[in-house]
């Protein structure tokens, strides 16, 4: 199938939900317009009606993919993943922390979800040295509650106990990066690893970066992109975004406003989470720090994460979290 072929059975998919849309009887005037064909061949499309806009994410099979080589997982299989955990995200984010679009239309391998307007994601953001309140007065807050609101639920009959993406995910970023340390600290890594792919305590986001956090105009940030979710620790998501913070308040330490950002937003998020062993999740989340940065620093993608952190920082920061990296790490708070 060519891809003009694709792109018009997508665009008629499309239309297919937004038909069953409450509210959305006129689809006359609909404007539909691929906006991005992501790095897990997924298309999105931004939806304009005369009732609002929204969003059109189709899952599509997987095809060679440039410096990645993931598991063959269905469409079907990823779209169910996504549907599940952005349900349970929009469920649980609720009143002043409602920060996952709803979804409004699905079927079995695409959705149509709720437009989050004029925003840009945090990277941009922070790769000048800026951040929005939001992000240490809001985001840690429902990002513990999402955590609390799945813990120790059963989703072993659901699409969330398939284990493929996960284990992917932890070799390209975690077992790739042991190699490059020293025997001492790859040991440790991989014996943390080994642990982690056997927790299941909650729901994870399972890819909390910068680029997956919207910021609106009013400062407002939502979060997007629940495909990788999985059962895991909340640990692995803290540190998912911690370690973009991380970078930029060393990139930017001379800036009074980030000297404090990866403090407040731990102790917020520690401050809310419920029926976990803190300070356990405190000493994991240094561990998963330290992996999550120098995956950044060394990942396939990193130009897209580190671009703007200049060499000076780049050493800093790569010799600081090679250092946290032991078998009894010491708890985040205390690396700060």
């Amino acid at each position: 199938m060519s891809v003009t072929d694709i792109l018009n059975k997508s665009s008629a998919h499309c239309l297919a939900l937004l038909a069953s849309v409450r509210g959305l009887s006129d689809l006359s005037s609909v404007s539909i317009e691929l906006v991005e064909a992501g790095v897990w061949n997924n298309l999105i499309y931004e939806v304009k009606t005369l009732n609002g806009n929204y969003y059109f994410k189709e899952y599509q099979e997987f095809v060679e993919i440039p410096n990645y080589s993931p598991p063959n997982i269905s469409p079907a299989q990823r779209a169910s993943v996504a549907q599940i955990a952005q349900d349970l995200g929009s469920n649980s984010f609720k009143g002043q922390h409602g920060l996952v679009p709803a979804i409004v239309a699905r079927d079995s391998t695409a959705f149509v979800m709720e437009e989050v307007p004029s925003a840009d994601h945090l990277l941009s953001y922070l790769s000048k040295g800026e951040y929005p309140k939001s992000i240490v007065e809001t985001l840690p807050v429902a990002l513990a509650r999402f955590h609390n609101h799945t813990h120790l639920k059963d989703y072993s009959g659901t699409a969330l106990a398939d284990t493929r993406f996960k284990d992917y995910k932890l070799d390209l970023q975690y077992y790739k990066t042991a190699e490059l340390l020293e025997s001492t600290q790859k040991d440790a890594l991989i014996t943390f690893v080994e642990n982690y792919k056997q927790q299941n305590l909650c729901v994870v986001h399972g890819d909390l970066n910068s680029k997956n956090i919207l910021i609106t105009p009013n400062n407002a940030a939502y979060v997007i992109d629940f495909e990788q979710a999985h059962l895991g620790s909340p640990a692995y998501d803290l540190a998912f975004i911690l370690s973009e913070l991380y970078i930029a308040s060393i990139q930017f330490k001379d800036k009074a406003e980030f000297r404090d950002l990866c403090t407040l937003f731990v102790k917020r998020y520690l401050n809310t989470l419920e029926g976990f062993d803190r300070q356990q999740i405190a000493k994991e989340t240094t561990l998963h720090l330290a992996a999550q940065v120098l995956y950044r620093f060394q990942g396939p993608s990193h130009a897209v994460w580190t671009s703007y952190v200049d060499s000076k920082a780049r050493g800093e920061i790569i010799s600081r979290v090679s250092n946290f990296i032991t078998p009894d790490p010491v708890s985040i708070l205390e690396i700060f």
